[in-house]
């Protein structure tokens, strides 16, 4: 479904399939779907990535091949789509690959794919700097990788020692990702050198200028001091069982899965930063 943004009037709507050998195949969609500027980025169970024309619907979309299974949002970033995929084991014993493709993003064409022994932790995260973009994409093998996002070339890699948990995200020069056991550890984006790691952290919710709040092992959001990583405050917020990760703004959406929404912002910031 197409909906206006401005109305939420329906624009149009199609049933997510695709067309080869000459015939009409359906697909599942897997995830929720990402926009580019021409295109709308369906990912499918099958690993592939379906795209819809904006302007001209009734196209047959642009396919996209992977391997694997295709369960999570892909992000688009400049003029590419990227989105991870798991590949199931052939046989009992073997390990689990996990891939991110990259894919341009208005125009039909794979570029590369990173593979790993380990899943992929989600969407990778992104940034512009100097013209140039970059790919940041943990692994639960605990290692956090820097790539181009043109050419896939390999800038820097970095190992946490832990297995990690969760997709990476970027503020300004510095990267941050979180272990399986509880760390948060602060990656210089440029260098990829540890800044500094901090105990007791789970999840992420927001950032502003020099604050990072997250979550600890029981649903309390722990306000982070994002120059040395000291732990600054702590929001009672266990009855909130449900915190929307914002790596947009600095405002923090949380609630209750029985439909309480509630945004928060630092009492000095009445515009998102």
């Amino acid at each position: 479904f197409v909906l206006d943004a401005a109305d939420g009037q329906l624009l149009w709507k199609k049933q997510v399939s695709s067309f080869a050998s000459g015939r009409r195949i359906s697909e599942v969609p897997s995830a929720a779907p990402a926009i580019s500027d021409t295109q709308i980025l369906v990912p499918t169970v099958r690993g592939d990535l379906l795209g819809y024309d904006l302007r001209e619907p009734k196209l047959f979309p642009t396919r996209y091949g992977a391997l694997g299974r295709a369960l999570i949002q892909p992000i688009v970033a400049t003029q590419s789509v990227a989105w991870p995929t798991t590949a199931r084991a052939r046989r009992r014993g073997s390990a689990v690959k996990s891939y991110l493709y990259v894919a341009n993003a208005n125009e039909a064409g794979t570029r590369y794919r990173l593979e790993s022994t380990e899943l992929i932790m989600g969407a990778p995260a992104f940034q512009t700097f100097g013209g140039q973009t970059r790919f940041f994409v943990a692994a639960r093998d605990g290692f956090l990788t820097c790539i181009s996002e043109r050419s896939g070339r390999l800038i820097w890699r970095f190992s946490t020692g832990e297995p990690l948990a969760h997709q990476p995200v970027v503020f300004g020069n510095g990267v941050y990702t979180m272990s399986e056991h509880g760390g948060i550890f602060r990656v210089d984006a440029t260098s990829g050198k540890e800044v500094w790691r901090s105990s007791g952290i789970y999840g992420f919710v927001a950032a502003s200028r020099d604050r990072l709040y997250c979550t600890d092992a029981v649903g309390r959001v722990i306000v982070l001091d994002a120059v040395t990583g000291s732990h600054r405050a702590v929001i009672s917020a266990n009855k909130l069982n449900l915190k929307l990760v914002n790596t947009l703004t600095d405002r923090l959406y949380m609630g209750t899965r029985t439909g309480l929404l509630q945004c928060l912002h630092e009492p000095e910031h009445d515009w998102p930063l």
